[in-house]
């Protein structure tokens, strides 16, 4: 399987350069501000990688460098401003368990936020609230899988907020703000393949 990017214009779709033709996947993407892209992609084997597109050509994002033997994934990313994007998802130290990963862009390098919550085990989607801070969809085994959405006010607070209670193991799939509300919107369910699997919307203001 290879991945692709088409774009929609007043003639119709057009294909558009992907990141590297090595990319199986182009896992989530989004606009800046000023007409710029942001992409999650797989890279070969197990590597995930972050591109940029300026308008005319992509480019990696060099990552943090890890430490040797460790691996990390990322699931969404959001952009705030050119000097400003966020991307999620989850980093496998050698000998540790599974941890939830953030790093925030400044424009020159990234920033990973330390104080993540210990339980959350994976991070994604992400929005950003409008007022500096995050909205996260996790994946939480030490505290139960209901607590599945997160807030970080993007300093140093996180919270947890309560999520409905459908079903023994819920998941946060994607999430989305009214423009120029507070309002959000987070849609999921439980991702099985037999007859229990089920989906659902909720809305938070």
């Amino acid at each position: 399987m290879v991945g692709g990017l088409a774009h929609w214009s007043s003639s119709g779709w057009s294909t558009v350069p992907s990141p590297r033709s090595d990319r199986a996947v182009i896992r989530r993407f989004e606009a800046g501000p000023s007409g710029d892209l942001w992409a999650v992609a797989d890279g070969p084997g197990t590597e995930s990688v972050i591109e940029h597109w300026d308008g005319r050509r992509w480019r990696d994002v060099p990552t943090p460098r890890w430490p040797t033997g460790a691996e990390a994934g990322f699931d969404d990313l959001a952009v705030v401003s050119e000097r400003e994007v966020w991307a999620a998802g989850w980093i496998l130290l050698p000998g540790a368990r599974q941890a939830a990963l953030l790093m925030r862009w400044d424009g020159d390098r990234w920033t990973l936020v330390r104080d993540v919550p210990p339980g959350a085990v994976r991070l994604g989607p992400l929005l950003a609230d409008g007022h500096g801070g995050l909205w996260l969809g996790g994946h939480n085994y030490d505290y139960g899988d209901d607590r599945i959405l997160l807030h970080y006010d993007g300093r140093s607070s996180w919270t947890y907020d309560p999520a409905p209670r459908t079903n023994n193991a819920p998941a946060v799939i994607d999430l989305v703000r009214v423009p120029g509300e507070d309002r959000v919107f987070a849609a999921g369910g439980n991702p099985s393949y037999d007859e229990d699997s089920q989906g659902w919307l909720w809305t938070r203001k």
